[in-house]
């Protein structure tokens, strides 16, 4: 796990752990909820997911597409 900021995007990582969710209101409460909790740090206007290093672009089963950083505003296809 880890978090990097460039440029007011954070780049939140965690381990392959948190794909283990089921159920789709489930699965998009953790997605809005990383992008409220990064968007609490002040100039941080959204976060991109990683999983173990690798940037997340379709999440978990329920297949969220994530096209855009989180934020509190949303930013995953959802």
């Amino acid at each position: 796990m880890g978090v990097e900021i460039e440029d007011g995007i954070a780049a939140v990582n965690f381990s392959r752990q948190l794909e283990q969710v089921g159920g789709t209101a489930r699965v998009l409460g953790i997605l809005k909820q990383i992008g409220y909790t990064a968007t609490a740090v002040p100039g941080v206007r959204g976060a991109w997911l990683y999983i173990e290093g690798k940037k997340v672009q379709n999440f978990s089963g329920e297949g969220v597409i994530i096209q855009e950083p989180l934020s509190r505003s949303g930013g995953a296809a959802f």
